[in-house]
């Protein structure tokens, strides 16, 4: 019974914070129109998840 409330519980959470996008949007344009104008500075500027 115990697992089955632990399965619910995780299900439950899961569904709640599904709306969350675990993706980070960036534009590249090289006539500046973007956030960047090259690929590497779009991939500097993000942060390690260590």
């Amino acid at each position: 019974m115990e697992k089955l409330f632990l399965i619910f519980l995780i299900s439950t959470a899961n569904f709640l914070f599904a709306g969350n996008d675990p993706y980070i949007k960036i534009t590249v344009a090289k006539d500046g129109s973007g956030d960047f104008t090259s690929i590497q500075k779009a991939i500097n500027s993000i942060q390690d998840l260590d």
